[in-house]
């Protein structure tokens, strides 16, 4: 049975204007659906009541659903050593941008690499859970896949492995 034909014989809802003939109302097209979707066959006294009951519903308001909390990360210390990183990152970002990456030698940045990825791990395996990066770090998405690959390769890692234990864990 056709789209038409079945939404021909239910009756439009009060106060709606008839559509022309040959043409199907939007609320006639909805019901046809719904009563598809549900497995009831178009054009009969359940399809019909079908309509009629979604014609009557009242719309109903937008769930939001709150599937975890993540805690606000707690105020960090302000001490010698914060400050010092804090400074040092400054220096590092004033060499990239006036392109004197020579100023750090490889073995300086693999011992920080080194430390700071220690130091976030320590953190996390003791219940401080908080973004690697700030959204005001301007890190590339490139640069971190950069990064993310060549630590992955330096440990013998494969990227399903990172999956998996992503999968795995509850630290997402």
């Amino acid at each position: 049975m056709s789209l038409s034909k079945a939404t021909r014989k239910t009756k439009p809802a009060a106060g709606k204007a008839k559509p022309s003939r040959g043409e199907t109302s939007p609320a006639a097209k909805a019901a046809f659906a719904k009563a598809i979707f549900r497995g009831i066959q178009p054009g009969t006294k359940t399809a019909r009541s079908v309509a009629v009951k979604s014609s009557r519903a009242k719309p109903s308001e937008p769930k939001v659903e709150v599937l975890r909390r993540i805690a606000a990360p707690k105020p960090a210390p302000e001490n010698e050593e914060s400050a010092y990183m804090i400074q040092l990152a400054g220096d590092i970002n004033k060499a990239i941008e006036s392109g004197n990456l020579d100023q750090f030698s490889p073995h300086a940045q693999q011992a920080l690499i080194a430390a700071l990825t220690r130091l976030y791990g320590a953190n996390h395996e003791n219940g401080n859970h908080f973004a690697v990066l700030s959204p005001q770090s301007g890190v590339a998405a490139t640069d971190v896949m950069v990064l993310c690959g060549a630590m992955l390769k330096a440990v013998d890692l494969q990227v399903f492995e990172l999956g998996l234990w992503l999968s795995w864990s509850s630290s997402r």
